[in-house]
């Protein structure tokens, strides 16, 4: 919910967000020196090299300058490998369909190119430049040995198992054929006469049935691990002796380089590809919640025990439980996703004492998804965090009517894919967990800490960033808790795969500057009950996980329930309501509103420069429904900037509209809102209308009505087979932040609301209900009357959704529509030319036009039909 102004369930109006993107490392001490590196290069480099030079401009510690020098050979001293490997790896290669970490780019704008030079004139040029430390990315051991006289840290030949494309990775099918689930990425620095001294290493996933997978994997990941060695360079770690050449490369498998090796990957490879397959044909398993009975888990030896199991209705799931008791209730935030709309949100369950569950409304409902829900109290107030990686921020909602409504108070960490967030409080400083992809590997594998002396921040890195670079215990799992005198934080072991088992680790220091723990149980998962995984352990009052498998027999289905829980001063729906000069019907329409059976409802109205009462009498409502009714007055600016309006200062979870000379039925609000806080998939909801005129008379006949449940509402919207009632049309504010507000385009023209329709359409469901839920005014003077206007609304309308390939697929029948209308209204007109020539066009677009062949025929055979209204 980014739109909007002050209390509402993801409101940002009072959000304190941070301009700058986190950094994930402390700063260098104040007046420290900046490490002067040189990278050595040919003009086209690995893509990860790349990305290093782009990620190192914003390293405090380091000033790098780049120098391309034509000549130089990635492959120089390639590693020799045994003819089956290397079939093995080209086989496997061919499998690869993305972009490569090892596919050659240019360095970027800052290199500094040069032509070929002999080695004598190259150690002059990088003389010059005075560098403390050189990389060669290119040429041999003597090159290096070379540049290293000139730099005082000496030179780092990258060697070709970094760089070379050919062989770059090689080493890391030591774990597949060792059968290892983990696979270390391990920078090792080696100097003639010396024992290897590692430089840094990440453990991640073995992709046993992909080695090409495996490889990109550690791509992803060389940036981050070439940076931080050279941040313990500059922070004065590693003891280098001056001009001395080493090699930095990926710790070598000696039995890697043996023959037999590839022929031993492949049957691995093929047994691991066809299981992936397998479990891909079978779906993905489900999770569910699991309620623990009996004595609290003992953290250093945990036993499960009696469980009850608690599952979603069908097409969705609940993970990532957080339980919190209050005032004797027991509740849960979960992340709930929908398989049909692919996005997950946060919503929130109540326990009862004889093991029920009800669901009691959504949280949170964001444009993106959203899952991982942390909620605690602090100093009187309920505050909550959430996972919000799509967006790239970690933010702070507090609660303005638990457990429902919610506002976002300021983002703590921001431009950062952090996953897992989780906030813990420890003597009178607040930290803050959760896993970063630094540069764009798995977000499974290192955890980042920072640490702040107050809630809302700022926070600031810790000096042990990265605390834990283990995929089998670094990704959060839950909220640090005490027990038995131990601090123990849970994790997950994403190790075979996501959320395989749980972890606990027990924190033997934690303070502003120092981190120590040590891995201490591990909870897995039933494995007789063929489950496959557990990733969140949560306990306050009660004690509950979350499991991935086949629920048992006698799992609980919660009951589903509707938000009710809000209140007028936080609604969860906000009526829109423009109007110019509408004083006559104003009040009937304010009255409908106000009589709607749902009750948490604020209403909008838009004074769009009125010249009679309007205004007035909309603030004599609004002074007599204090916090229902608000008025916006403006200047004259038309019906969808009037919305707008509205829109930018609704504070509701839910938009509906209302015109100011329609009616709603009592109960129009209260059903649309049950589909929608059901079913987070769909993104609008409308029914049908009845028709009536300016004294309200019943005018029998019903507005073009939804056909069916089952339509494609893109495409029957965009050739006008059905309309989406705006009377009647209740979507998700979130929506707008996705798909944008109404088109000041279509602004004195008609068809901005089958604009926002077919935005929302084509982003998410919509859903019809078979009944009149709303009184639709007809006036006689209607958009139609004014013809012109309305085709060029409704052929910009065209043009506009032609750019997309769903409209571009339609065009031709779309445009087939409005000659046809076209020539159905000039049918009531003489001379009959103008008529039959949009016939004729109609039917040269879309030959199997029925209603344009009927028009024809009629026209030609009958004459001239009587006049009647044409609605818009």
């Amino acid at each position: 919910m980014n739109a909007g102004g002050g209390a509402t369930p993801g409101s940002s109006a009072d959000c304190n967000t941070p301009a700058t993107r986190t950094r994930l490392y402390a700063p260098p001490a104040a007046g420290a020196a900046r490490l002067r590196v040189l990278l050595v290069a040919p003009p086209k480099i690995p893509a990860w090299l790349a990305g290093f030079i782009q990620m190192a401009k914003d390293i405090r510690r380091l000033e790098l300058d780049v120098l391309c020098v034509d000549g130089l050979d990635l492959t120089a001293q390639r590693l020799r490998l045994p003819l089956d490997l290397v079939a093995f790896l080209a086989l496997d290669r061919l499998r690869w369909r993305g972009p490569s970490a090892w596919t050659l780019v240019p360095p970027g704008d800052n290199a500094t190119e040069s032509s070929r030079m002999p080695a004598s004139a190259l150690v002059a040029a990088v003389a010059a430049r005075k560098p403390e430390l050189v990389l060669l990315a290119g040429g041999d051991r003597e090159l290096a040995a070379h540049l290293a006289g000139v730099a005082r840290s000496g030179c780092w030949r990258l060697h070709p198992n970094l760089i070379d494309r050919h062989v770059a990775g090689v080493d890391l099918l030591a774990a597949t054929l060792r059968g290892d689930v983990v696979t270390a990425v391990e920078l090792e620095l080696a100097t003639d006469g010396e024992a290897p001294r590692e430089l840094v290493h990440s453990i991640g996933s073995t992709h046993a049935g992909s080695h090409a997978t495996q490889r990109e994997e550690a791509g992803r990941k060389l940036p981050a691990l070439l940076l931080r060695a050279l941040r313990r360079v500059a922070g004065g770690e590693l003891d280098l002796p001056a001009h001395r050449a080493a090699d930095v490369r990926l710790r070598p498998a000696p039995e890697v380089a043996r023959f037999g090796a590839g022929l031993r990957a492949l049957p691995v490879a093929l047994r691991q590809s066809l299981a992936w397959r397998w479990e891909q044909w079978q779906g993905e398993a489900p999770w569910f919640l699991t309620l623990r009975a009996g004595m609290p888990l003992d953290p250093a030896a945990p036993r499960p025990g009696p469980m009850t199991s608690i599952v979603a209705p069908a097409g969705r799931y609940w993970a990532d439980p957080c339980a919190v008791e209050d005032g004797g209730r027991h509740l849960v935030f979960v992340e709930e996703f929908d398989h049909r709309g692919d996005k997950g949100i946060i919503a929130c369950l109540e326990l009862d004492r004889g093991g029920g569950a009800r669901r009691v409304g959504i949280v949170l409902d964001e444009p993106f998804h959203l899952s991982y829900p942390q909620a605690f109290q602090w100093q009187g107030a309920w505050y909550l965090t959430v996972e919000s990686a799509m967006a790239r921020r970690v933010s702070l909602y507090r609660a303005s009517a638990f457990p429902l409504c919610w506002d976002r108070v300021t983002d703590l960490l921001s431009d950062c894919v952090c996953v897992d967030p989780t906030l813990h409080f420890h003597d009178g400083c607040w930290y803050l967990f959760g896993n970063v992809s630094e540069s764009g590997g798995s977000t499974c594998d290192e955890l980042f800490l920072f640490v702040a002396e107050a809630l809302e921040g700022p926070y600031r890195p810790h000096p042990a960033n990265p605390i834990a670079v283990d995929v089998r215990r670094a990704r959060p799992a839950g909220r640090l808790f005490r027990r038995d005198g131990r601090l123990i934080r849970p994790a997950q072991d994403c190790s075979r795969e996501y959320g395989s088992a749980i972890v606990f680790n027990e924190i033997l220091e934690l303070g502003p500057d120092r981190f120590r723990e040590h891995e201490l149980s591990r909870i897995e998962p039933d494995r007789a009950l063929h489950l496959r995984g557990c990733h969140t352990y949560s306990a306050d009052g009660i004690e509950i996980l979350d499991a991935r498998g086949a629920p048992p027999a006698d799992a609980v289905t919660a009951m589903t329930g509707i938000g009710t829980e809000s209140t007028q001063a936080h609604p969860l729906v906000s009526a829109i309501m423009p109007v110019y000069n509408g004083e006559r019907f104003l009040a009937e329409a304010i009255d409908s509103a106000l009589a709607q059976t749902w009750p948490n409802l604020e209403i909008i109205v838009v004074d769009d420069g009125s010249r009679d009462g309007s205004g007035a009498l909309a603030d004599r409502y609004a002074g007599a429904h204090t916090g229902r009714v608000r008025v916006i007055h403006q200047e004259n600016r038309g019906l969808p900037l009037a919305r707008n309006a509205a829109i930018a200062a609704a504070r509701g979870r839910y938009l509906a509209l209302l015109d100011a000379d329609d009616v709603w039925l009592p109960h129009h609000i209260e059903r649309c809102v049950a589909v929608l806080e059901d079913d987070s998939s769909v993104g609008l909801v409308h029914a049908n209308t009845e028709d009536i005129d300016g004294a309200g008379r019943h005018l029998g006949m019903q507005s073009a009505r939804w056909t069916g449940t089952r339509l494609d509402a893109y495409r029957e919207v965009f050739l006008r087979r059905q309309h989406v009632s705006c009377p009647t049309a209740v979507f998700r504010r979130s929506i707008v932040a996705t798909v944008g507000a109404f088109d000041a385009a279509f602004n004195r023209l008609g068809c901005e609301d089958r604009d926002m329709w077919l935005r929302i359409a084509s982003a998410t469901g919509l859903v019809y209900l078979d009944e009149v839920q709303a009184l639709y005014r007809i006036h006689g003077n209607n958009m139609s009357a004014n013809r012109e206007r309305m085709w060029q609304a409704r052929r910009l309308l065209v043009d506009k959704h032609a750019v997309c390939a769903r409209g571009r697929a339609l065009r031709r029948r779309a445009l087939a529509a409005i000659d046809a209308d076209r020539g159905h209204e000039l049918a009531m007109e003489a001379p009959a030319r103008p008529a039959l020539a949009a016939f004729v066009h109609a039917l040269a677009r879309d030959p199997m036009r029925i209603d344009a062949w009927k028009g024809l025929l009629r026209r030609i055979l009958v004459g001239r039909r009587p006049a009647a209204v044409v609605r818009p």
